[in-house]
């Protein structure tokens, strides 16, 4: 073996050391990045699956407003706590939004310590395309929240309009 073959194996290991270490050098870097950018990422997950869950439990509360108008004229119930016969096996636990994690409290008083917002009477008949139910915007980072509408629809809201819906709906002598 010549000397410029001794060179040249040295050059090589001296260049495989260096990518080596670029390379532990970046997958470092990597798991750094990745261990400030994962709770960020889990966080998001997570509301956003609340806010599915969230969305889910409306339309299954859609489904008793549908039940209870057809059993009583096309009237809404009075409040809350008239739905309890056609909540079924969810009860309570359904007028709990599911990114507040609490335990719900007695049926009877749901209009007190529900997460969800009953415009009652004052949203119209079963007909109209108005907000029935809507949740609190502060369960959902304050940006907005899930609303079911009359017609059986769940969209989602901004905060600005749930906040004008509720301000106009609790106006006295409010009808519509």
């Amino acid at each position: 073996m010549t000397e410029h073959d001794s060179e040249l194996r040295e050059q090589l290991v001296a260049h495989k050391k260096l990518i080596f270490w670029r390379r532990l050098a970046i997958g470092a870097l990597v798991a750094l990045v990745a261990s400030f950018v994962a709770p960020q990422v889990v966080r998001v997950w997570r509301a956003r699956q609340a806010r599915m869950a969230c969305m889910f439990r409306l339309r299954t509360l859609g489904v008793a407003f549908d039940l209870y108008t057809g059993d009583h004229g096309g009237e809404l119930p009075p409040d809350l706590s008239s739905l309890q016969p056609y909540l079924g096996q969810g009860g309570p636990a359904l007028l709990v939004c599911p990114a507040n994690n609490r335990a719900p409290g007695r049926m009877s008083e749901a209009d007190d310590w529900s997460d969800y917002h009953y415009l009652g009477q004052r949203a119209g008949t079963s007909r109209t395309r108005g907000v029935i139910l809507f949740c609190s915007p502060e369960n959902h980072g304050g940006y907005g929240a899930p609303a079911l509408f009359s017609g059986g629809q769940v969209k989602w809201c901004c905060a600005e309009d749930l906040a004008a819906l509720k301000d106009v709906f609790e106006q006295p002598g409010r009808t519509e």
